[in-house]
C-alpha cells in the first residue's frame, strides 16, 4: 500500500519520554512492509491498566 503523506504530517517527531512502567520497542519484521518497521511490542508492569482503539483507516497519519 502506498498513500501520499498529507502536506499537513508533520516533519518529525519529537523524542517521547518515557513512561514508567511501559517498555516499547518496534522491530523490521517484514511482516507487512520491506525495509521498515512492522512490528510495535509493548510490555506492561503488572497492575497497568490500558485502553485502546483499532481502526482500519487508509489515511497515514
Amino acid at each position: 500500500m502506498s498513500a501520499t503523506i498529507s502536506p499537513l504530517a508533520p516533519k518529525k517527531y519529537p523524542k517521547m519520554p518515557d513512561i514508567e512502567g511501559v517498555r516499547i520497542a518496534t522491530a523490521e519484521a517484514g511482516i507487512k512492509y520491506k525495509n521498515r518497521t512492522d512490528l510495535l511490542t509493548m510490555v506492561f508492569d503488572a497492575g497497568t491498566t490500558v485502553a485502546g482503539v483499532f481502526t482500519r483507516s487508509k489515511c497515514p497519519s
